[in-house]
């Protein structure tokens, strides 16, 4: 399946600071004071990106970015890692100059981070110059592919059971409880053709469709699960992930918002995993008494990705989106929302 994006358009100002990644690992960071100019133009085409949730990255085909390197950065918390900390640390200036401009060694892509720390990542190659006081890093074309439209796109497989290797279920609460492939016995999960921005890059969105698992008591031994009690071991650990899920009763609404998948990939040392947003159902920010509605009920979630129900067969059924929405006793229960 196709998923695109609106292209997102640079703006200087709107830059908190940036970080330089070269290909041998090592990044500096420069900051908003020393961002002179800023313009780039994307290819069309979005690519995984190296980051650990391989989240989906922009390749620059043109542009420039104007530096003016200062003794030490201003406004940022400067923690480079580098193969040699000690001439940086001794001379800002001339280390970065002399790394860019002399060495000429290769930038991988460059990091930009807005106010609140959220980045974009931009895939790039780059013809580094120094003009007098200024480092101007010049964008040349990496790709030969499109870069005329208004929207990013990039084709994506569909997720199945039988690609995945675990799904970590992420509650709002920042509870978590990760899922093996063994335990999930039938799955159909629908996506927007929209990609997100997450905190970083672009991800896909879960709309609708479902996660049905059957809960292995042998693997809570080794479950990696962040719930506010420890996880106990066994049976009693089953049902402590049951009652999370599904509440007392066996049907709950519940507030994941985020599925965590890792894939069964490439063989050993490679590794491809996702961060797929689960949007909430009801939105929070339209409540008109949310204080109000949180304290007449403390067990209430106002983040609502679906519900989950335990099935005769010893099942849990996980539903997300517009699927949750066919089920009349979920939209009941969420009516006290709206």
């Amino acid at each position: 399946m196709e998923y695109k994006v609106r292209k997102k358009i640079f703006s200087k100002n709107k830059i908190d600071h940036m970080e330089i990644f070269f290909d041998n690992g090592d990044f500096l960071s420069i900051s908003k004071k020393e961002i002179v100019d800023f313009s780039v133009n994307l290819y069309d085409e979005l690519v995984m990106g190296i980051d650990y949730w391989n989240s989906f990255s922009c390749v620059v085909e043109s542009g420039n970015i104007r530096l003016k390197i200062e003794k030490k950065p201003n406004g940022i918390y400067d923690n480079p890692y580098l193969c040699d900390l000690c001439a940086y640390k001794k001379d800002r200036i001339s280390y970065i100059k002399d790394r860019l401009c002399v060495k000429n060694d290769e930038i991988v892509c460059v990091k930009i981070y807005d106010k609140s720390n959220w980045h974009f990542t931009l895939y790039c190659r780059t013809e580094n110059t120094i003009d007098g006081e200024y480092l101007l890093l010049k964008f040349l074309p990496c790709k030969n592919k499109s870069c005329d439209s208004n929207f990013h796109t990039i084709s994506l497989p569909q997720v199945t059971k039988s690609i995945v290797e675990t799904i970590n279920l992420d509650f709002e609460n920042c509870e978590s409880i990760t899922i093996k492939k063994e335990e999930i016995v039938d799955m159909n999960l629908k996506f927007s053709e929209t990609l997100c921005w997450g905190s970083g890059d672009y991800i896909r969105v879960v709309t609708g469709g479902f996660l049905k698992i059957k809960l292995d008591k042998e693997y809570n031994y080794f479950r990696d699960c962040s719930l506010q009690d420890k996880l106990a071991l066994g049976e009693k650990g089953n049902k402590q992930i049951e009652r999370r899920l599904c509440g007392k009763k066996g049907f709950d609404v519940h507030d994941i918002c985020n599925l965590y998948v890792e894939y069964d990939y490439a063989g050993s040392a490679f590794y491809r995993r996702e961060c797929l947003e689960v949007r909430s159902i009801v939105d929070i920010y339209k409540l008109s008494d949310v204080e109000k509605l949180s304290q007449k009920d403390e067990d209430l979630s106002l983040y609502i990705g679906g519900y989950a129900q335990k099935q005769d067969d010893g099942t849990i059924l996980i539903t997300f989106g517009e699927t949750s929405k066919q089920n009349e006793i979920f939209n009941q229960q969420i009516k006290k929302y709206v």
